[in-house]
């Protein structure tokens, strides 16, 4: 790169650089237009028009990236760094909100039937895995998720298609020392694939050198990836501009904030047979202290709650608990 990349004076990186990145991405028709090949949707031959549709809010979060195309489909794409299988709620939930700003509320009660787009659900998965998916495409429904389990007959159903674009730790040094990609992610011209590795490598970096938080490493590993691959030609059009690299200098995701401070490879490789990839399941002794170590740390209890999984009641009574005993020792 012709200019050093200067780094801010903050010394700590934003929870969800990759989310912030992939929005900004993917915001332009022409990066939709590479997406949309990417998940195969082919439109090449016909004129297609894509009006972007500003982010829904559900609670305090948004969606990352939803358009109108040819007026007829509802394109929804969240993007995921970690194992989840709670999508198609995640996403029911922004569809429903994303229709009730679509749709004239005053029409709902009125004799003529109103017509909506078709609506399409997708997930992109990045992140380090132990084992390599078998499949780059998978199905979440929402049914998957009822208690009643019945299959029969389903009134209500979402599917989500979801991309696992994670990649193992053998498969990002392969890239790294031969610039050869996975070859389940088809072919390295297409711009998911380019956002996907991107993110894969600035994990791998962080993983491989056990950065901190309160140290600039984690920041240069990220302008180090940024000028790797500027010089392989990839992602050439977002990470010449400052403001990009910046953005993607100033953000780490939540579960880099969790690799900071175990390594992702002892959650995505399991203290437990039976835990999920990527998350902490079960009342194990490991997980309490994980629990105690963020919430010392100055991290509150709803972000502790998206991280764990666990049910805030269940937070707050393991935190009382740690404070009487901390109290009883005290005394004694």
């Amino acid at each position: 790169m012709e200019d050093k990349i200067v780094l801010s004076s903050n010394n700590r990186m934003s929870r969800e650089y990759h989310d912030n990145l992939f929005k900004e991405i993917f915001r332009k028709e022409d990066s939709i237009k590479e997406l949309l090949q990417f998940i195969g949707v082919n439109k090449k031959e016909e004129k297609i028009e894509i009006r972007i549709v500003e982010p829904v809010l559900v609670g305090n979060r948004q969606n990352d990236l939803s358009f109108l195309l040819n007026g007829i489909f509802y394109y929804f794409l969240e993007h995921q760094s970690t194992g989840n299988k709670n999508m198609p709620i995640r996403l029911l939930f922004y569809v429903c909100q994303a229709l009730e700003h679509y749709i004239d509320g005053e029409d709902l009660y009125k004799k003529k039937e109103i017509e909506i787009p078709e609506v399409k659900c997708y997930t992109i998965f990045t992140g380090l895995c132990s084992k390599a998916p078998e499949q780059l495409e998978t199905i979440q429904r929402l049914s998957d998720l009822y208690l009643s389990r019945e299959k029969q007959e389903i009134d209500l159903e979402l599917r989500v298609h979801c991309f696992h674009m994670e990649m193992t730790k053998e498969e990002v040094k392969q890239f790294l020392e031969e610039e050869k990609m996975p070859d389940r992610f088809r072919t390295m011209k297409n711009l998911v694939v380019q956002y996907a590795i991107f993110v894969n490598v600035v994990k791998y970096g962080i993983w491989k050198q056990s950065v901190t938080i309160d140290t600039q490493k984690a920041k240069e590993i990220v302008v180090e990836t940024c000028e790797l691959f500027l010089k392989k030609g990839y992602l050439t059009e977002f990470l010449t501009r400052k403001e990009v690299i910046n953005m993607a200098v100033e953000q780490l995701s939540r579960e880099e904030i969790l690799l900071i401070e175990g390594r992702e490879e002892g959650r995505i490789e399991g203290r437990a047979v039976g835990r999920e990839e990527g998350r902490i399941e079960g009342r194990t002794e490991e997980r309490e202290k994980m629990i105690l170590r963020m919430y010392q740390r100055g991290m509150n209890i709803s972000d502790i709650e998206d991280i764990i999984e666990m049910p805030v009641s269940e937070i707050k009574k393991l935190l009382d608990i740690s404070k009487q005993t901390k109290h009883s020792t005290l005394s004694s």
